[in-house]
């Protein structure tokens, strides 16, 4: 089982999700790279239950969030280019952040 925390900053805002009855959050997820202040990825999240409900009420398009999840790799098929990979999280604990640049 991989757990990791990792700081992003909210660039979609969240949706939710129905499927087979049950509500989950999905949201993108852009990661901050030291460096210049460039960014390094982005991720798609999905959050269940009480953590989908909150991420759906508290945050908002550009918040900064510590994510606690665990990593694995999503393939979408895509018309021009065959199959393409990206990260999704899942999502079991949320923690605000700040951050700030100088």
């Amino acid at each position: 089982m991989n757990i990791c925390f990792l700081t992003g900053k909210i660039v979609q805002s969240p949706k939710q999700l129905l499927y087979q009855g049950n509500y989950s959050t999905k949201l993108s997820i852009i990661l901050p790279n030291n460096k210049r202040g460039l960014f390094l990825q982005y991720v798609t999240g999905l959050a269940k239950g009480k953590v989908g409900q909150d991420i759906f009420e508290l945050y908002s398009l550009g918040d900064y969030i510590i994510l606690e999840g665990s990593l694995s790799l999503q393939e979408n098929k895509d018309l021009n280019s065959g199959f393409n990979k990206s990260i999704l999280v899942n999502i079991y604990r949320l923690h605000p952040a700040h951050l700030i640049y100088k």
